[in-house]
């Protein structure tokens, strides 16, 4: 019988997914298959009852999805030069890589860096190596090296540094090349404010098509001080040509070298004044590779592709360098990325972040731009955005997790801290948490009418501050035939259920073994503490200040929740929180709620009316 990894390869998807699929009836049982052509035939039919999950935009991996990229391509003319250029390398039968070498050749002849006869006579570094990528790609066949050398003949592609090489590269690669290598080109607008002194050396060690390069040195760089490296070789030979037609020259010596900057450090032999990098984000490893990677760097306690970068390049730094890495904002406050800021916390140098915002097409995650600078000493974190500028104490990213709270200035800071300073527990280790359940197809198991057997479902929309919606949507609970579920016994008792997307905690009590779906989640606290109070800290304004500031997401996740702090109020005060809590639930009026436990906290935890006017004006929705 075919093993389920192979038949889960072949079609691109996780084995968990395809056992799970099995499970909903979507994929019959692998059959026993003797030949290749049974074989072909049922990943075919696999295919046809699958289709649509297969190409979905939730499975990136499978995306065949393009989209132009212009990099730094402004001028309209360029652009349209582009596109015709994509055109005409779609309607022939070239691959990606002789597509590139075509437009690389096209373009260093029309700038005169290839002589007329330089096939057969080399006379320069460029010429020499565009001789062997043509050899090595078609092998000698005389009909490819004929249709690369005049795909685009009839083009003239004068250098104008704006990158159109690695634009085109960009743009004929499909989402999911892009997203398994974690390689999302940098837009040349977040570079505009990097500038590299012309006798310092510099390093990009994920360098893609030398983009970064282009934007951060002069061309009165001395290009032996110039280093590159990267892992995709057609991406290396575009960066080699780009640094040949930035500085003019067929004979760089720059340094330009494949290379995994995630192997350890002891295989590089230099140290740079500047490493700037946009490190691939999430790259996929092989089990393999993973278990590599876990043992070189146990001490980080992850195998994500931008930390190990990260934690590399601060190695390779000269003792008076400095790095500039372009992150996911996650690196700032998932808990996952602990060990890396533990390591960027502690380090005496100054540190600056940049929030980009939503900065790379085709990357739904936040960026940053970090920036380290061993020459300079600080205890303070330079914080800046489109709007604003402030510092905050490295000293306030403490233990456990070292989060950095970018939208924490130094007035959110004292009364976040204030806060925690009155006596107080928190839920970690003193609760169960679950998640929704994961049907595996909603469209299969949920009905918006209620049928025999059936009870209320509801989804994170459905959960409002102190109240859940009116059911709305309903399912037989037959755990056994989804794709993901808690223990039973965790959805049938007491518990507090909140949205899972949201940037703030939106949650309630749940009194009826309500059951439900993964956008909602649930903790039951083990702790001698009322649900009630619980619920009213969580939805107050109070709480909501505290959770943008330091965690600043749109996922509520476990270890936020474990980290916020429960007073250790007397047992009145918990009375008047609770009398504040039923009054809610009988008049529905949430809003006026709030305003009143607000005030109680106010006075529970001695915030005056300026901190508290403070807090009110940071929470208000944009």
């Amino acid at each position: 019988m075919i093993s389920a990894k192979k038949v889960s390869n072949t079609l691109g998807i996780s084995t968990a997914t395809f056992l799970n699929w099995q499970k909903e009836g979507l994929i019959p049982k692998t059959p026993n298959i003797d030949n290749d052509d049974t074989y072909r035939n049922y990943i075919h039919n696999i295919k046809k009852n699958v289709g649509t999950k297969l190409s979905s935009r939730a499975n990136r991996s499978m995306s065949t999805e393009k989209f132009i990229i212009y990099q730094g391509i402004k001028l309209e003319s360029r652009k349209q030069l582009l596109l015709k250029l994509i055109e005409t390398f779609e309607n022939s039968k070239l691959t990606i890589e002789e597509g590139v070498l075509a437009l690389i050749i096209c373009q260093l002849t029309s700038e005169n860096l290839l002589s007329n006869n330089w096939l057969l006579n080399q006379k320069t570094r460029i010429e020499v190596n565009c001789k062997k990528w043509l050899i090595s790609i078609t092998e000698n066949n005389i009909i490819t090296k004929k249709s690369i050398l005049s795909l685009f003949s009839n083009f003239k592609v004068s250098n104008e540094n704006d990158d159109i090489l690695g634009a085109f590269y960009q743009s004929v690669q499909s989402i999911s090349e892009k997203s398994t290598k974690g390689s999302f080109y940098t837009p040349t607008n977040l570079l505009e404010n990097i500038n590299i002194e012309s006798g310092k050396t510099v390093y990009d060690p994920c360098c893609g098509s030398g983009n970064i390069l282009l934007n951060v040195i002069s061309n009165k760089h001395d290009s032996s001080l110039v280093s590159a490296s990267d892992i995709d070789e057609t991406a290396l030979k575009i960066c080699e040509a780009n640094l040949v037609l930035f500085f003019h020259n067929p004979n760089i010596k720059s340094k330009i070298s494949k290379k995994s900057f995630l192997q350890t450090t002891d295989i590089f032999c230099d140290k740079y004044d500047f490493i700037i990098t946009n490190p691939p984000w999430g790259a996929k490893f092989s089990a393999a590779e993973k278990k590599i990677l876990s043992s070189n760097y146990a001490f980080l306690n992850s195998t994500e592709s931008f930390a190990i970068c990260l934690f590399n390049a601060v190695q390779l730094l000269s003792d008076n360098g400095s790095l500039f890495f372009f992150l996911p904002k996650s690196f700032l406050n998932v808990k996952c990325h602990k060990e890396i800021r533990k390591i960027i916390l502690n380090q005496k140098s100054s540190l600056s972040i940049k929030l980009l915002g939503n900065a790379f097409k085709g990357v739904v995650s936040e960026a940053i731009l970090l920036e380290f600078d061993k020459l300079k000493c600080s205890n303070q974190i330079n914080i800046s955005s489109k709007d604003n500028t402030y510092k905050i104490e490295k000293s306030d990213c403490k233990t456990p997790d070292y989060f950095i709270s970018v939208k924490s200035d130094n007035q959110d800071s004292k009364i976040i801290e204030h806060i925690y300073s009155f006596p107080h527990t928190t839920l970690k280790n003193n609760a169960d948490f679950a998640l929704g359940i994961v049907t595996g197809n909603n469209e299969k198991f949920i009905s918006e009418k209620k049928e025999k057997n059936q009870e209320a479902i509801y989804r994170g929309k459905s959960i409002n501050p102190f109240l859940l919606s009116e059911p709305s949507e309903y399912i037989e609970f037959t755990p056994e035939k989804f794709q993901q579920t808690a223990p039973t016994k965790l959805y049938r008792t007491r518990k507090i259920v909140y949205r899972f997307i949201s940037n703030k905690i939106i949650c309630c009590i749940s009194e009826q073994n309500e059951l439900m779906l993964n956008s909602a989640n649930i903790f039951i606290p083990k702790i001698d503490y009322p649900f009630e109070t619980i619920v009213c800290l969580f939805n107050s304004s109070i709480y909501s200040f505290i959770y943008k500031k330091k965690f600043d997401s749109i996922k509520v996740l476990r270890s936020q929740i474990e980290d916020l702090p429960l007073p250790n109020f007397t047992s009145s005060q918990h009375k008047e929180l609770l009398s504040i809590y039923k009054k809610i639930l009988s008049t529905k009026k949430i809003m006026d709620g709030i305003l009143e436990i607000d005030s109680l906290l106010c006075n529970f935890l001695s915030i005056s009316d300026k901190e508290f006017n403070h807090i009110k004006g940071n929470i208000k929705e944009k």
